[in-house]
């Protein structure tokens, strides 16, 4: 008896154009925010930290809360925390909401102080305005105003 194993061989072909982006184009996030591009500017020009990081993309503060996508922040956060020690965090949660806010609020400032400490990083905590950093302004080099969130995705 003859037995015939018939192989199928399966390709996908993708045909996609990549370009920049320019001013006027319109980008979607992954929780639901979307808007339109309306400045570039050059690395030069924009607010850095004080290791010399600068934001990729700066997002208006009003399109969270309306949205109310607080998982973005809590990503952002994370990632910023996770890239700065090397290591993969993935809390863990239970289904009560006070757990959840005071144990990731303990989790968020230990990670923080113990990177201040670990790395001499004096700017990554301020009791005063947990979870925010103090940005330069790329072109004068004086310091900003006001705190401002900011985070890796």
């Amino acid at each position: 008896e003859k037995q015939t194993n018939t192989v199928y061989l399966k390709c996908r072909i993708f045909i996609c154009r990549q370009r920049f982006l320019t001013v006027g184009d319109k980008l979607c996030g992954r929780y639901g925010n979307k808007g339109i591009l309306s400045y570039i500017a050059e690395n030069v020009d924009l607010p850095y930290l004080p290791n010399s990081y600068y934001p990729d993309i700066i997002v208006g503060a009003l399109g969270i809360p309306s949205r109310m996508n607080l998982g973005q922040l809590l990503e952002s956060l994370f990632g910023k925390i996770s890239f700065l020690s090397d290591i993969r965090i993935m809390p863990s949660f239970s289904s009560h909401t006070n757990t959840i806010s005071n144990y990731l609020k303990i989790l968020i400032y230990n990670y923080l102080i113990n990177n201040k400490i670990k790395k001499s990083f004096n700017w990554l905590y301020n009791p005063y305005i947990p979870g925010k950093f103090c940005l330069r302004d790329g072109r004068t080099g004086s310091k900003l105003k006001l705190a401002v969130f900011c985070g890796v995705a």
